[in-house]
């Protein structure tokens, strides 16, 4: 079965959504027709709406089981799309033209092709950070969910503290003067938990506005998005280009340097041996030789970025085309931006910045991605 999906040919099981079987006169060692897949139009269209709502618009895997349900999409065999079945879908590399089988995988068969690379890929990296296992690990910058209205909701931290920030929902009541009526209005506000629990020693603001924070963020993004859409576009592909290659120098030459640094420490704790063997070196035999073993490993990893780093440099062109992509997602985005939903601000909010911090009087330290840093930049 791994030889035929290597092949590229269908070998059996259930169909994914979005294909159906077909005979293309294809014939097995018996002499019998056998079936081949191919793109069903109307379910890839489905397929196509599941990722760009997962990836775009922010839609867990439930909320998108449940607008498939309400929206009266079902299996060919008239069954639910449920959790599980949307959660195979965005896994299932067959709907970037690739047949899997196992750790075997054939070459991408364009007639297969229902979602294009960039998206699919976009795809696995929010169910990464969404994953429970990771966000223990890693500082997590795509929300977790969209249903709300905050713009920055996992994604802002206390500047002093660096704790994330979270979302307080509360009430204030006043009586109004002039004709006595009690009126209570919603407050959401971003909280740093770390300084009112006393976690942290934190000498930032305690609350934040919703309101204030998230229109000072989305002002700014106006502001660049209308500088870039005000740019000339090769001018300012150019620029991110020379800016990405400087940065690939930096890089390069900074490996180097560390290299040289890595070698001779390997030189020098490699000189005691013969020391350590007699006595006479200031080094335990056993911790020397832990040092020369984490030293070596230091200097194939750097060996090893330095080589990677080279080829990146002669293959210009790679990083140059995943330029020119960016620049179209971002010029998409810009004139998506001011008029589209929340949920839809909300997303692009975060693939172009990975984090915001904000300090005392709303003072604003913004990271942005290193895929449309350099844009902004140039614009």
């Amino acid at each position: 079965m791994g030889q035929i999906a290597q092949a590229g040919l269908y070998f059996g099981g259930k169909v994914a959504y979005g294909y159906r079987l077909v005979k293309k006169g294809r014939m097995n060692k018996k002499g019998y027709e056998i079936h081949d897949i191919e793109v069903n139009p109307c379910e890839a269209e489905t397929v196509k709406q599941i990722f760009s709502k997962y990836v775009y618009e922010g839609y867990g895997l439930q909320r998108l089981s449940r607008f498939l349900i309400d929206s009266g999409i079902r299996k060919a065999n008239g069954e639910r799309i449920t959790l599980s079945a949307v959660r195979g879908i965005l896994r299932n590399t067959l709907y970037i033209g690739v047949i899997t089988c196992g750790e075997v995988c054939s070459d991408v068969i364009p007639e297969l092709r229902i979602v294009e690379d960039d998206l699919f890929q976009q795809a696995q990296k929010l169910r990464e950070e969404r994953a429970t296992a990771v966000e223990a690990t890693k500082t997590r910058t795509l929300p977790l969910n969209t249903k709300g209205q905050s713009l920055l909701a996992g994604n802002v931290f206390c500047a002093c503290c660096g704790g994330r920030l979270t979302l307080s929902v509360g009430k204030q009541s006043y009586t109004r003067k002039k004709d006595g009526v009690l009126v209570e209005k919603k407050q959401i506000r971003y909280v740093c938990t770390g300084k009112l629990r006393k976690i942290r020693d934190c000498n930032g603001q305690s609350t934040y506005s919703m309101k204030k924070l998230d229109g000072i963020v989305s002002q700014l993004l106006s502001n660049l998005f209308q500088n870039v859409q005000g740019a000339s576009e090769s001018e300012l592909i150019e620029k991110s280009y020379l800016g990405e290659l400087e940065s690939y120098k930096a890089k390069l030459k900074g490996a180097k340097a560390e290299l040289v640094k890595q070698s001779a420490s390997l030189k020098t704790l490699q000189g005691e041996v013969v020391g350590a063997i007699q006595g006479t070196s200031r080094f335990d035999p056993e911790l020397l030789n832990d040092l020369i073993r984490q030293t070596k490993e230091q200097v194939d990893a750097t060996t090893a970025e330095i080589t990677r780093l080279e080829s990146d440099l002669e293959n210009k062109q790679q990083y140059f085309t995943a330029i020119q992509a960016n620049y179209e997602k971002l010029i998409s985005w810009s004139e998506l931006f001011q008029d589209a939903s929340i949920e839809t601000r909300k997303m692009i909010t975060a693939y172009l910045i990975d984090n915001v911090k904000v300090g005392r009087g709303y003072e604003l330290n913004l990271q942005f991605s290193v895929s449309f840093e350099q844009f902004f930049s140039a614009a």
